[in-house]
């Protein structure tokens, strides 16, 4: 089952880091396209801007999974030093214990994404400058950031939880 649980992983791994690194040369390009014909053709094309923005949104709901994969906003560590020390058990706790407090607001921030996700779904909501834009994707990738996030703070719950199992017969009772 652990052998299943760490393909998945690293198949979402593999699809997070190639979709931001991909989006960021995207919006990258579209921009510096929008600049060229803003400014020097003296022509602008709407949409450009439009579809760059997306993107980006879509970008930041990834950046959000992927800063949860890497345990990047939970990294606060003086306290942790300060009241734990030298106690890497302890730490390791405590990491559980954030984490296991990141996972209880992603489920509650969840619900009200889940509502607004699914309405989405059933009543499309159009661009303001590309009218037959439909922009209601951008709840429903909302709502898979928040199901991607809270994947990876389990995923990081369960190994922080095995790595103190693991350094509890070394540091005694």
């Amino acid at each position: 089952m652990s052998e299943l649980f760490n393909r998945i992983n690293k198949g979402i791994k593999i699809a997070e880091n190639a979709l931001c690194s991909t989006g960021l040369m995207v919006i990258t390009l579209l921009i510096f396209a929008q600049v060229i014909n803003r400014y020097w053709l003296h022509f602008e094309v709407m949409w450009l801007s439009d579809f760059a923005l997306y993107i980006f949104i879509v970008m930041m709901f990834l950046a959000i999974g992927l800063t949860t994969r890497e345990n990047g906003h939970t990294s606060v560590e003086v306290f942790a030093d300060k009241v734990f020390g030298k106690k890497p058990r302890g730490k390791r706790l405590y990491g559980v214990f954030l984490l296991s407090i990141s996972l209880a607001t992603v489920i509650v921030f969840g619900s009200p994404t889940l509502h607004f996700a699914g309405k989405a779904m059933t009543y499309p909501q159009y661009g303001t400058l590309v009218r037959w834009f439909n922009t209601s994707w951008l709840m429903e990738s909302m709502l898979a950031m928040v199901l991607l996030a809270a994947y990876h703070l389990i995923f990081r719950i369960h190994l922080e939880a095995a790595a103190a199992r693991a350094e509890k017969g070394s540091e005694g009772r």
